[in-house]
């Protein structure tokens, strides 16, 4: 239904983004693989929430050492359809203009980053927000409801559920605990990741990758996440090994760019959603749909 709506409002092509999200987790288990090894780079902090990348740059460049060098889902979706994929100069490039639709008003000052262009040519020209996108439609006059469904363009059609993860708050650190146990050699089946029943802003698990245990930590909230990362030097501790950071309390379920309510049941609501989305994907993990 969104493919077609936003073909009505004058978009050429429509692509899943969950394509962006399931490179980005390859990438950032790849690198946690890597740093294993090397000590000095751990834990790895995670890289896809901008206003996160933003503050670690401001506030505390100590940290950015430790922190994944992968682009975020968004930026690598735009530099693959624009400069990657079609092997296109910059100049034709240019001609091309994509907008993404992100639940994050942070994700506008991520597309503007020098860093994030080539040539001047940005990877991602705009970015919408849910908010936006709802006001496009009902500017429009497009009601979701009486739209019928349209597949998305290739070649970026379908994602595994790893790319729905990202979309709450812990669910990125099982998708990359998860791909770093298939790139070490171990078969999907075998793998477990016991979510914690607490209710804080902050949890942590262990997975098995390779015969050693390693831990995975999850924070939502920046003041959560600075006081987590600082207690992890405090107290000297070396059994995490990657931490999820996301600025936005629940993660993007509660983002900034999404609807605006006062429930606190609403993100939990957005999550669950996403966690059935996962069942109807066709992979479980990004190298499984390799």
């Amino acid at each position: 239904m969104i493919t077609a709506a936003l073909k009505k409002c004058g978009a050429d092509t429509v692509y899943d983004l969950g394509a962006g999200c399931d490179i980005h987790i390859q990438q950032e288990a790849a690198l946690f693989l890597k740093r294993l090894g090397e000590p000095a780079g751990l834990p790895v902090l995670s890289s896809c929430c901008p206003s996160w990348v933003s503050y670690a740059e401001t506030f505390r460049p100590e940290w950015l050492p430790l922190m994944s060098d992968a682009k975020s889902p968004q930026q690598k979706a735009g530099s693959l359809l624009k400069f990657d994929s079609n092997n296109l100069p910059v100049k034709e490039a240019a001609s091309f203009f994509t907008v993404s639709v992100m639940p994050c008003t942070a994700k506008k000052y991520e597309a503007s980053r020098e860093e994030m262009t080539h040539k001047g040519v940005s990877e991602i020209d705009a970015v919408l927000t849910i908010r936006e996108l709802f006001r496009l439609l009902r500017t429009n006059g497009i009601d979701l409801q009486s739209m019928e469904a349209e597949n998305y363009d290739g070649p970026f059609v379908r994602s595994s559920a790893a790319a729905f993860k990202m979309g709450y708050s812990g669910g990125k650190a099982e998708a990359v605990a998860l791909e770093a146990f298939l790139q070490a050699g171990g078969k999907a089946e075998a793998f477990r990741f016991v979510v914690p029943k607490n209710i804080s802003k902050k949890k942590e698990s262990k997975a098995m990758i390779n015969g050693q245990s390693y831990g995975f930590a999850w924070v939502s909230g920046m003041a959560e996440a600075v006081e987590y990362i600082d207690s992890l030097k405090r107290d000297k501790r070396t059994d995490i090994h990657y931490v999820e950071v996301m600025a936005c309390l629940g993660g993007c379920a509660g983002g900034g760019g999404q609807p605006i309510d006062r429930h606190p049941a609403k993100p939990r609501n957005r999550k669950k959603i996403c966690q059935e989305m996962e069942k109807l994907c066709y992979v479980q993990s990004p190298s499984q749909g390799a």
